[in-house]
């Protein structure tokens, strides 16, 4: 592949990648404690390039244009009261711990749910780590009874405190890897520590997707696929065009 079809391919990739990005950031622009993916770029050079920008000159048809890496956007958003007392949410560096087939997971979504088996779970059913418990590592509440949540994420029915919720926290939580939209996975090494985080009852953290900017973004990554689309198929057809003229000679 010649070098400009190589760099208008690259581009193509990486617009697409960013189409794919965007899109689930949008998906999940109503889905509470959800956290905005963003994505940093870089290029890769040819040895042509580099020797032509080491000697002052323009030569940026031979950059391959690249996505280095993609992160998570933790800034905290705003809070949605809801009435729901199993409903909590952060306000502050932290979050939620709870228990799934793979492990411990972390997450900003607080919308909890008391099952039938006293236990409070997530909605797709994780038990939430709660500590200080009667029993080890179970709430064992009254389903019948309501919960009420306070400011330190103590959990009470009826007066009695059944235990408290596990906020935890890292030193670089940007190293955590994102995993089924809400939740986030610890990277070998990684060591949780206690949150400072105020607990906020009966109110959920909303999503920091900025649904309108993330469309008007989503437009111009369109755009831009499309017009290094079309540039790639002028491209082709000019050598398809040189090679049929080559072979005639």
């Amino acid at each position: 592949m010649d070098p400009l079809s190589a760099v208008l391919a690259a581009g193509m990739d990486t617009r697409m990648q960013t189409l794919d990005l965007i899109a689930n950031n949008l998906a999940n622009a109503s889905s509470p404690g959800y956290k905005a993916d963003r994505e940093r770029f870089s290029s890769y050079l040819s040895g042509a390039a580099a020797e032509a920008i080491l000697a002052g000159e323009s030569k940026t048809l031979s950059e391959m244009p690249m996505i280095e890496d993609r992160y998570t956007e933790f800034r905290q958003s705003g809070l949605q009261e809801t009435g729901n007392p199993t409903d909590v949410a952060l306000e502050g560096s932290g979050f939620f711990v709870v228990d799934t087939p793979r492990g411990a997971r972390y997450t900003r979504a607080g919308n909890f749910r008391l099952a039938p088996d006293g236990e409070l779970r997530t909605r797709q059913g994780y038990a939430v780590k709660v500590l200080e418990t009667e029993r080890p590592g179970k709430l064992a509440a009254d389903p019948k009874i309501p919960l009420e949540i306070d400011a330190e994420g103590a959990i009470w029915q009826q007066q009695r405190r059944l235990g408290k919720l596990s906020v935890q926290d890292f030193s670089r939580p940007d190293l955590l890897r994102k995993e089924e939209g809400v939740y986030f996975a610890a990277q070998p090494g990684m060591t949780p520590r206690a949150a400072k985080a105020t607990v906020s009852n009966k109110a959920l953290e909303v999503s920091n997707v900025d649904a309108a900017s993330a469309s008007m973004q989503l437009v111009t990554a369109s755009r831009e696929f499309q017009m290094l689309n079309r540039a790639y198929s002028v491209v082709s057809t000019a050598r398809r065009g040189v090679l049929e003229q080559v072979a005639k000679w």
